[in-house]
């Protein structure tokens, strides 16, 4: 079977089950967006700090704040209160990579935000060329701070115009899946895109672009992963739910009937001659005109410089 085959027979094999959970987790990121914008509006995104949102921060009314995109608190509002919250692995990171003092494990009424993020700024200002612990957080970080900006002419040097992140109340959304990609070979369980973003081409027509990451000289599977995170995002708009999801990513009107998913792989330029390579011997095992849609495939070569220069390339 190619891996198109290998998603559907997934798919078919327990389908009440898949559209059981993707309905959950529509119903609830519905229920919960009024709240989560209310909560959100409650207090300002600190730059450097970031404030993202998943599915199960959503779900217990938690953000995640981040600091070029590694995780070193969690906030969270309680009637109207602001919360800081550290675990022991904030802890523990913030102290090995940030050097940050006074922040032991528990919670911290909001006033101690103005210190906490005073440290932060310190940090980006005296070391530019910061380490976070896990590298492709640092690069989604910028992929995304690019992508956000408002002037399209000013995105990626204006090499990749019109695209924007798909938010929640503002805030990056992690995007949940019923399946997972991350062996190259698709397995039911919990799969997440690294960046889902909304592309506008040819004037008015507008495309979901699903982004997989991966660090300086690293490839792995990533260009078998974007793939299998686009058809099954696909796969969720064809469901039951495939409306109120085309709704949360920010579309109006009615689902079309002839859906485009873009499956981007984002790789250093130290792998471009191997990205290529391994599009060449296994683009035969993914089919791009499919019962569900259409995917369209891309190469993002990128140099991590500031901002981000990029070339951006169809490959299908």
């Amino acid at each position: 079977m190619n891996v198109y085959e290998q998603i559907r027979y997934l798919w078919e094999k327990s389908p009440q089950d898949f559209e059981r959970r993707v309905q959950g987790w529509a119903d609830n990121l519905e229920k919960k967006r009024e709240e989560v914008k209310r909560n959100r509006s409650l207090f300002r995104a600190w730059k450097p700090l970031e404030v993202y949102v998943s599915y199960s921060f959503i779900n217990s009314g938690v953000f995640s704040i981040r600091f070029f995109g590694q995780e070193v608190a969690k906030l969270k509002v309680v009637d109207g209160k602001k919360i800081l919250i550290f675990g022991e692995k904030h802890v523990r990171h913030n102290e090995k990579y940030f050097k940050l003092k006074g922040f032991g494990v528990g919670k911290y009424p909001w006033e101690e935000a103005t210190k906490f993020r005073k440290h932060f700024k310190q940090v980006e200002i005296s070391d530019p060329c910061i380490r976070t612990g896990i590298e492709e957080h640092k690069l989604e970080s910028l992929f995304l701070r690019e992508m956000s900006k408002k002037s399209s002419e000013n995105k990626f040097s204006g090499k990749l115009s019109e695209i924007q992140p798909v938010k929640v109340a503002g805030c990056p959304l992690q995007m949940p899946l019923p399946i997972g990609g991350s062996a190259g070979e698709p397995k039911p369980g919990h799969g997440h895109i690294d960046i889902l973003a909304r592309r506008r081409i040819r004037g008015t027509k507008v495309l979901l672009s699903v982004w997989e990451l991966k660090d300086v000289n690293k490839l792995a599977q990533a260009v078998k992963q974007a793939y299998i995170y686009a058809v099954t995002l696909l796969l969720m708009l064809k469901s039951p739910s495939g409306q109120k999801w085309y709704k949360i990513f920010g579309f109006h009107g009615k689902l079309p009937k002839k859906l485009g998913v873009e499956a981007v792989v984002a790789v250093s330029r130290s792998e471009k001659a191997k990205v290529d390579k391994t599009i060449k011997e296994t683009i035969h095992l993914m089919p791009l005109e499919i019962k569900e849609g259409t995917i369209d495939l891309f190469a993002c070569v990128y140099d991590v410089t500031e901002p981000l220069d990029i070339d951006f390339r169809k490959i299908s």
